[in-house]
């Protein structure tokens, strides 16, 4: 987490002809957004695409799937990033609704310079992963789970998925 932007701005100094797309999430974005500076200083026309479902949602699943349900510190406090982007000279817009994805790709697509989008979307499980002490052969792939019911964003009707209670090495 927090490695997307940086790496954004290096992939557009290291490649200026290049089209740079970032695709990063609200908690990783929010611990390396005072990047927008450099981004606008150098004029680098990255195109910033943050899925913005208010919450860490990584580290919630991991602590849903591994510590017993212990959640700590996982919703997050945004600021408004249309505005925020705005405030540095980005061009900037949400998209809210599925129906205004194409409309908002092409829009974004078709800035000269810096853009940022703030795309609201809807928590849901991050695949692939690798619990606590496991393998990466024993990775958990797409289709392999889901969430318990119990969480008010998570996936439904998967009826033929199973939930998976994992126990493992993690600490407790």
């Amino acid at each position: 987490m927090g490695y997307g932007l940086p790496a954004a701005i290096g992939a557009a100094v290291g490649n200026p002809d290049a089209h740079i797309f970032l695709i990063d999430g609200d908690g990783s974005f929010n611990m390396t957004l005072n990047d927008l500076g450099t981004v606008m200083e150098l004029q680098l026309p990255i195109k910033i695409l943050i899925m913005n479902d208010a919450r860490q949602q990584m580290v919630h699943v991991w602590q849903r799937l591994f510590f017993d349900n212990r959640l700590v510190a996982t919703d997050n406090r945004n600021p408004d990033f249309v505005k925020l982007a705005a405030s540095y000279g980005f061009e900037a817009f949400a998209c809210e609704h599925e129906g205004d994805l194409a409309a908002t790709i092409e829009k974004m697509i078709e800035c000269k310079g810096p853009c940022l989008v703030d795309f609201k979307v809807v928590p849901d499980i991050c695949l692939p992963m690798v619990a606590p002490g496991k393998a990466l052969d024993d990775m958990i792939l797409f289709g392999e789970l889901t969430l318990d019911d119990d969480d008010e964003h998570s996936p439904t009707g998967n009826s033929n998925k199973q939930t998976v209670k994992f126990e493992g090495l993690a600490p407790s």
